[in-house]
């Protein structure tokens, strides 16, 4: 079990300085890991926290800049307008640090920092031979059968329970190296949020004496942590639905319907907000719009976005590298409007009965100066939670399952949490 999880939440940098250098005294010199988070901000030298949190032990810390709680709401009062840090700490023989520089999926290349992350040696290459199909190809593509794996040291496979991670955008093929290699492990990422105007660097991930701004960073806990995923605000705007056939990230039909794409215009058509002025083909264009598969309790487990549809061919193609497949039960979802202003706030309460990570997607903030106010001495210490917050995405594993839950694209308020009792 970690020896503390912490969630320190204030307005003013000096009063978070002193609530991490009380935890940092505390700690110093007993030879613990050290795994955090901080609100990135472009007026708060975020390099003091870092240096004092490294204090703890140089060789054993992890951590990221994480987005600020923008939206999100308590009885405590709106979190967008506080800098955070969390702060979780734990024995060696709990949890072991890992940095993955395992390549991610090619992407379209706009821009020097959309760049894909590769190593030197990853080029993976699928002869196209005379029995080879593009269903192989894909099949392949998603199984993770020649990934690299994480470097844990001389730590069995069987003793990694869950893991905990920061990572870029390229994250697939970190994604199916976890799900291959520990497939009942509870995994869950939050992707880093650009920090180009605080570090200049397109995400600012921290790992032992470096800084690093592609692959990912994270903790292999040997405890095992319950996993949850909730989405808040979205909207169902369909009855659940049987995909008849799918292919790649392409869904080909859907309850029978070969148009999977004028479906969805129809039942947007019917959706409350449609109008002569808001017609159904441009909130198809225009809104973020998700598919869901659905568990047996009817709650959605895995949502991704639509990205196109095309009304002629039929076909909607999504976010993730791969489409719920067939006979798998869906629904069509929208964002509430609401969502950006109205988001709960994942934290437990302050009855500690257990340890939890908690991240969550938020709006992305236009200006992190507003956080600040020197005169407000006023702070929210929430101990047993580990909280950060990202306007990217987060990636979510159940055990057992080879295709995360959500990933880039996920919608706003979407929270991803392990738990487990406290001892």
């Amino acid at each position: 079990m970690p020896r503390q999880l912490t969630t320190i939440l204030t307005r003013n940098p000096a009063v978070l300085e002193q609530q991490i250098r009380a935890i940092v005294e505390k700690y110093v010199r007993q030879n613990l890991i050290c795994f955090f988070a901080l609100t990135s901000n472009d007026s708060v030298d975020w390099t003091r926290y870092w240096q004092l949190l490294r204090s703890i032990n140089q060789s054993q810390t992890v951590g990221s800049l994480s987005s600020s709680f923008n939206g999100v709401k308590t009885s405590k009062g709106n979190l967008s307008g506080y800098l955070g840090c969390s702060i979780g700490l734990f024995e060696p023989s709990e949890a072991v640090c890992f940095r993955s520089t395992i390549a991610g999926d090619r992407q379209a290349q706009v821009g020097r920092w959309h760049s894909f992350r590769k190593d030197e040696d990853a080029d993976a290459s699928w002869p196209l031979g005379k029995n080879m199909s593009w269903e192989d190809v894909w099949n392949r593509r998603g199984d993770g059968a020649d990934s690299p794996s994480i470097d844990l040291g001389e730590t069995p496979i069987e003793q990694v329970q869950s893991l905990v991670y920061f990572t870029d955008r390229a994250y697939q093929g970190l994604s199916r190296s976890l799900s291959q290699t520990y497939p009942l492990a509870s995994k869950v990422g939050l992707i880093a949020p650009s920090t180009l105007t605080v570090t200049e660097l397109p995400a600012t991930m921290l790992y032992q004496n470096n800084i690093y701004s592609t692959g990912a960073v994270g903790l292999a806990l040997k405890n095992r942590y319950k996993q949850d995923i909730s989405f808040q605000n979205l909207q169902p705007i369909s009855e659940p639905m049987t995909v008849g056939s799918s292919q790649g990230n392409i869904i080909h039909s859907l309850n029978g319907d070969a148009n999977p794409t004028q479906l969805l215009l129809r039942i947007l058509e019917s959706t409350p907000g449609t109008s002569a002025a808001n017609p159904a083909s441009y909130r198809f264009l225009n809104e973020r719009v998700f598919v869901g598969q659905v568990g047996a309790d009817g709650k959605p487990f895995r949502v991704v976005h639509i990205t196109s549809g095309d009304p002629s061919r039929g076909s909607l193609a999504v976010s993730s590298d791969v489409a719920p497949s067939a006979d798998s039960k869906v629904q069509f979802f929208i964002q509430n409007g609401a969502t950006a202003n109205s988001l709960e706030w994942p934290g437990q309460d302050s009855d500690k009965t257990s340890f939890k990570f908690d991240f969550i997607t938020v709006p992305e903030l236009a200006s992190s100066g507003e956080l600040i106010n020197m005169s407000d001495d006023h702070s929210i210490v929430l101990d047993g939670t580990f909280c950060a917050a990202t306007d990217v995405g987060i990636v979510a594993h159940r055990p057992e399952d080879k295709e995360e839950c959500v990933g880039l694209d996920c919608p706003i308020g979407t929270t991803a949490s392990l738990e487990t009792a406290c001892s």
